[in-house]
């Protein structure tokens, strides 16, 4: 029965893994048909780290829209999404890195950068799985001048 149960649970682990690496692909370069589908996905599962990866994608999404008015209202409500969830669980420190990703692709003119030597701080001073070691370390590779230290 324990073995069951490991095996069980390893391979949950890895689907979460999977759909954090997916999340992570599109946060980087997703175009705004992938988001959209991988938002439909979302759609059907429930939890705190599911709504932080809609609030996150949402929020980039708005980078590949074009009025104006729409990009906006769908950054400000992934914004409000990511940040309920923060606020809900200040300990999470994938969520944190979730926000530190969008504050750092975000536009100057939208200020929504004000978190981000907060989030840093709590990022590398966090307790970090492997595989969110991993997500943060592509990151840096990409981000040279947002670049977080990680143990």
């Amino acid at each position: 029965m324990k073995v069951l149960f490991t095996v069980f649970f390893l391979f949950f682990a890895l689907l979460a893994s999977a759909q954090d690496k997916e999340v992570y692909q599109l946060l980087e370069k997703g175009i705004a048909t992938m988001i959209d589908l991988k938002l439909q996905q979302l759609a059907t599962q429930k939890g705190e780290q599911v709504k932080a990866y809609k609030g996150a994608l949402l929020a980039r999404k708005a980078a590949h829209l074009k009025a104006p008015k729409k990009k906006l209202k769908v950054f400000k409500e992934g914004v409000n999404i990511l940040e309920q969830t923060i606020e809900k669980n200040p300990k999470n420190i994938e969520n944190r890195f979730l926000r530190y990703v969008i504050q750092v692709k975000s536009p100057k003119f939208l200020n929504y950068k004000e978190k981000i030597e907060e989030d840093k701080k709590r990022i590398e001073e966090g307790n970090i799985n492997a595989v969110l070691k991993s997500l943060i370390l592509n990151f840096n590779q990409k981000n040279e001048q947002y670049k977080l230290t990680v143990k």
